[in-house]
């Protein structure tokens, strides 16, 4: 079916009369000043958490890794949970690997768009890129033998990254 001129028309009207509703354009200034809140947030988070790994004499990165980690965690922490309850395992495994995605392509493409990524001291890298592979390679054989994940299995991959962090602290 083609689409008139009429039909465009009566869109793009309806479009211009629905934003100069009174409400939406309310709506539209919430949401702007929600962008702008959120920009100025992550900006002092960062500057916040940099003048703090300067103080204690702690490598920009690793506060980095542990506010990332909290920052991306703990919403999805709350999220499994109630899957867990709800016996959405299913629900579960999604999000950890919709998370993994997300983290390691979206996140990371969208940030090398704005501003190229250059990696000056690879070998600062080298644990951290060495413990994903571990733990994804765990997580793999852990949920690849029963199809589920078992408490032990959990706590091995807790106890993992807190291997990570531990070293991470010890190597600087």
């Amino acid at each position: 079916m083609i689409i008139g001129q009429d039909e465009k028309e009566g869109f793009i009207r309806r479009l211009i009369r629905r934003i100069n509703h009174r409400g939406t354009k309310t709506e539209l200034a919430w949401i702007f000043l929600g962008v702008a809140l959120l920009l100025f947030s992550a900006d002092m988070l960062v500057r916040i958490a940099r003048q703090i790994a300067l103080a204690l004499n702690i490598p920009i990165l690793l506060i980095g890794l542990l506010l990332v980690a909290i920052g991306t965690s703990l919403p999805e922490l709350a999220f499994e949970l109630k899957a867990v309850r709800e016996k959405q395992s299913g629900m579960v495994f999604g999000d950890l690997l919709g998370s993994i995605v997300a983290n390691g392509t979206l996140v990371i493409g969208v940030t090398s768009l704005i501003s190229p990524i250059r990696i000056q001291a690879f070998d600062e890298y080298l644990l951290a890129t060495m413990t994903f592979v571990v733990m994804f390679a765990l997580f793999y054989i852990f949920i690849r033998t029963k199809k589920k994940l078992e408490r032990w299995e959990g706590a091995a991959l807790l106890g993992v990254y807190l291997l990570f962090i531990l070293l991470e602290f010890l190597r600087h």
